[in-house]
């Protein structure tokens, strides 16, 4: 019986460190264009004005010099390994805690799949709610590339060792409900 109370009071010292870790980061990204349903307002999509999203994030961790972003989904549930990149910006500077909405010029924009720089509003070709994921990364350090033609897997490949923590925040898109 003492093991038992011995191995119950280790599990709930580690899982009030886990809660503790979890609490104190806070990282957190979040979109007005976003509902309360978790779904995204038409009007930055395709069937909409087509306009990049407004985000904002805080609670940056010490140590963050840049910051860097990436929307996607995976548009095939048989084919997890296949996502699909509407946009990219990376070496979003420090002072920087927001992005409005339509706007162009803050850090760098990479290419989505469409193979054009900037915000590729989703568009979805098939019925049903599609699930996306912009998720946002405080970064050590700025990113260098040799090429100046940056993809999703490319910003992912740099940020390696570089991810002071990340964030992402998930929401829907049905076509033709608002």
């Amino acid at each position: 019986m003492e093991k038992f109370k011995i191995v119950v009071l280790i599990f709930c010292v580690l899982t009030s460190l886990q809660i503790f870790a979890q609490q104190k980061s806070g990282f957190a990204v979040s979109s007005s264009a976003v509902k309360s349903d978790g779904s995204l307002l038409s009007d930055f999509t395709g069937d909409g004005r087509g306009v990049s999203m407004p985000v904002e994030w805080a609670n940056v961790p010490t140590g963050t010099k840049y910051f860097a972003l990436s929307l996607w989904h995976i548009p095939h549930s048989t084919n997890p390994s296949e996502v699909k990149s509407y946009w990219i910006i990376y070496n979003i500077p420090l002072d920087i805690r927001s992005i409005p909405a339509d706007t162009k010029g803050i850090g760098i924009a990479g290419y989505n799949d469409k193979n054009q720089i900037g915000y590729d509003p989703m568009k979805s070709k098939g019925p049903g709610i599609k699930e996306y994921n912009l998720t946002f990364y405080a970064l050590s350090e700025k990113l260098e590339f040799n090429n100046n033609k940056v993809y999703r897997a490319d910003l992912l490949k740099a940020i390696e060792g570089k991810i002071l923590d990340e964030c992402t925040l998930k929401y829907t898109y049905e076509r033709g409900k608002e």
